[in-house]
């Protein structure tokens, strides 16, 4: 919690990875790391409080406070990450990564991007969901919190998605997806989850009316609690983000970029529901 990575630049094409700490008196330039638009590239922190990067330079890059010394590790076999595409499993063993590109496939034909396990080394050790399951493209890893289980979305339309969740399940003595089950359908990419593992923050994308910030129920995904609708708010929202804490939920205006902060415990409470 002491601190946060962020894209900063004047423009999005300029854009480059950097650390700030909450008050904003601590700031680190980290654009010799190769993590910024127009470069493909995925950053995630690591249990232990470690940035890492993974670029399309065929590099690995982590640090810790004050990132001044990082290490680099070439990815072998070289993968084509995108961002929003990467999460240090719970124990920290290995890096989830998102590629468009199998890095196994001698002619590096573009694919529907999968996700691969890459080791703190840089050894991409194989795909975390191997060929005939859920191949197709999977965006936006993340553990959910308190299980074995990883949920990601999967679509191929830019701003309708589906939110699937799978247990990670050891086969051929490697990590692997279990069977998929659905969580949330025609939902925007971003998306998070409670602190407590409970619910999942969505956004049903759709600008013809109805777009809606909603929570769903993890082990009960037909149980749903609406929290902002777009044409009351006066403008969709995007980009959730939940406090460690459970009681705060963010929400960025999509018209304005700004940020909006809901007492989400309060809410449920009166609902007689728990964060």
């Amino acid at each position: 919690g002491r601190w946060i990575a962020v894209l900063a630049g004047n423009d999005y094409a300029g854009s480059h990875l950097a650390v700030v700490s909450p008050d904003g008196r601590y700031q680190r330039d980290l654009s010799s790391w190769g993590c910024g638009d127009p470069v493909s590239f995925s950053f995630a922190w690591r249990p232990d409080s470690t940035l890492s990067c993974i670029n399309n330079d065929g590099r690995l890059i982590t640090g810790a406070y004050p990132f001044s010394q990082p290490r680099v590790h070439s990815v072998s076999p070289r993968l084509t990450p995108f961002y929003d595409g990467a999460v240090w499993s719970p124990d920290g063993a290995y890096l989830v990564a998102g590629s468009s590109v199998d890095p196994w496939d001698p002619e590096r034909m573009m694919t529907a991007t999968r996700l691969y396990i890459v080791e703190p080394t840089g050894r991409a050790a194989g795909p975390l969901n191997p060929p005939g399951i859920l191949n197709f493209e999977l965006n936006n890893p993340q553990w959910m919190p308190w299980t074995s289980a990883i949920s990601w979305v999967t679509g191929n339309d830019m701003a309708r998605h589906d939110l699937m969740a799978s247990a990670v399940v050891t086969r051929d003595g490697a990590p692997a997806l279990g069977a998929p089950r659905g969580l949330a359908t025609g939902v925007d990419v971003y998306y998070a989850w409670a602190p407590s593992g409970r619910w999942a923050v969505v956004r049903y994308a759709d600008y013809r009316g109805g777009d809606r910030v909603y929570l769903v129920d993890a082990a009960t995904p037909t149980r749903t609690v609406d929290v902002m609708h777009a044409d009351r708010a006066g403008q969709p929202m995007d980009h959730p983000i939940w406090s460690p804490d459970g009681q705060t939920l963010i929400l960025i205006g999509v018209a304005d970029d700004e940020p909006y902060a809901i007492d989400i415990a309060s809410y449920l409470h009166s609902k007689g529901l728990a964060p």
